[in-house]
């Protein structure tokens, strides 16, 4: 190899300490009898709502635009949608507008399988009636992760086109000295409905397919404490909540892409054809390639070759060898010559194995990829979203070529001049 020379994986293995993180610290309020009723109303509106029938659910929050299942006239596939679950909101809700409240869950949805999430509610706006009930608006978002990963991202309340989110609950107040104002001490009973609707963009695997639909969440929380309102925040508690409606899917047009295989070589210096020692010469193969058999649904038997064509590396941690973002592309051949083409990004982290002092590594390269063509059946294939997965066994760092096993794992539309 030439001296001047440095192959772009040379600056992975260089070490530097991962800065410190800074802490998030909350703004504290002002303690006034405002922001007490603030908080007290907008803790109440994150959470939550026993099993609810929506049947019981007033008229006014959920219509949505369509209730038949199953196909209607524009080819859009109807789905009911049932969920329950509930969870913590560990920091209590917002006390002020423009600030998050982090809110978790974890249940069954039909549609979802076991899920868990996470989501951030918003203070809109609160009042406090002469008889110490408040009513809280609101609005948020939350992404459901089902149980393969798929991710639903939703918002609810606080857009013109789904009914803002309101919660509802009784004041619990201090008994004031003369001259003073009560202070709210909690919310109890506090009961918050919100239609929540699909966002694909920002959903992922099946649920990029999601066009419309929805549903009331009503949820419920028996009693929200303000025991420190300074803080910004209530204090912290648990709810659940139940909800009904649908989902609405376009006409699906994909089919799984699955594969596998193992023993593959992945060559960080590139390939010296000749094995002169000088990789500039027109035979060889560039830094970052790799190559390696397997089986594919749609392809059979697989030969898959690729490049890591961009590597960036980040602070690595004690003990690591590698830790990086990367991006490249690969090629599927199936069995008979028909290509299939894919582009990648992703992060990767190797670690040392323990002993072996610093002669040894392992870890694992996850990234997703997207469809860009091929050829034969798979002239007109796309795809979104394909997970790619390269685990590397423990390896001897000094030598040419890695070993690893690799998975694909998606969906991918084969065209119309691609399917049989």
């Amino acid at each position: 190899m030439k001296p001047n020379r440095i192959s772009m994986f040379s600056k992975l293995f260089s070490r530097s300490k991962r800065p410190a993180t800074r802490r998030r610290t909350r703004r504290s309020q002002p303690e006034t009898l405002e922001t007490r009723r603030v908080l007290a109303a907008s803790m109440n509106v994150c959470l939550a709502v026993p099993n609810v029938d929506l049947a019981h659910v007033p008229a006014h929050e959920w219509s949505p635009s369509k209730t038949e299942f199953g196909k209607n006239a524009e080819g859009v596939v109807v789905k009911p949608f049932r969920i329950n679950g509930g969870g913590p909101a560990p920091d209590g809700l917002p006390l002020a507008p423009e600030v998050p409240g982090a809110h978790f869950a974890s249940g069954i949805a039909k549609g979802l399988g076991k899920y868990d999430g996470a989501g951030e509610f918003y203070l809109d706006n609160i009042e406090v009636s002469k008889d110490g009930e408040v009513t809280v608006t609101f609005h948020g978002t939350f992404v459901f992760t089902a149980a393969n990963g798929d991710k639903l991202a939703t918002t609810y309340g606080g857009d013109v086109n789904d009914p803002t989110g309101i919660l509802t609950g009784q004041g619990i107040f201090s008994d004031p000295e003369p001259g003073e104002d009560p202070v709210l001490l909690a919310v109890e009973n506090a009961n918050f409905d919100a239609f929540f609707a699909p966002d694909p963009v920002n959903s992922t695997g099946r649920f990029r397919n999601v066009v419309g639909g929805g549903w009331q969440m009503i949820a419920k929380s028996e009693s929200i404490s303000i025991s420190n309102p300074q803080s910004g925040f209530t204090d912290s508690f648990n709810y659940t909540w139940s909800g009904t409606g649908t989902l609405e899917y376009a006409k699906k047009s994909t089919v799984p892409l699955k594969g596998a295989g193992s023993d593959a070589l992945f060559y960080p210096m590139g390939v010296d054809a000749n094995g002169d020692g000088d990789f500039d010469d027109k035979d060889d193969i560039t830094p970052g390639y790799y190559a390696g058999f397997g089986k594919a649904t749609h392809l059979g038997k697989t030969f898959i070759e690729g490049a890591v064509t961009e590597i960036s590396s980040n602070p690595s941690e004690p003990g690591e060898f590698i830790n990086a973002d990367f991006s490249g592309v690969q090629t599927l051949r199936a069995a008979n010559g028909d290509e299939l083409y894919m582009e990648f990004s992703g992060s990767v982290v190797l670690e040392y194995v323990d002993g072996s002092e610093e002669k040894e590594a392992f870890g694992e390269w996850t990234a997703k990829g997207r469809i860009t063509g091929g050829t034969g059946r798979f002239a007109n294939a796309t795809g979104e979203d394909i997970l790619i997965v390269a685990v590397n066994p423990p390896f001897d760092v000094s030598q040419p070529a890695w070993p690893f096993d690799w998975s694909i794992d998606g969906e991918i539309d084969l065209g119309k001049k691609g399917k049989k």
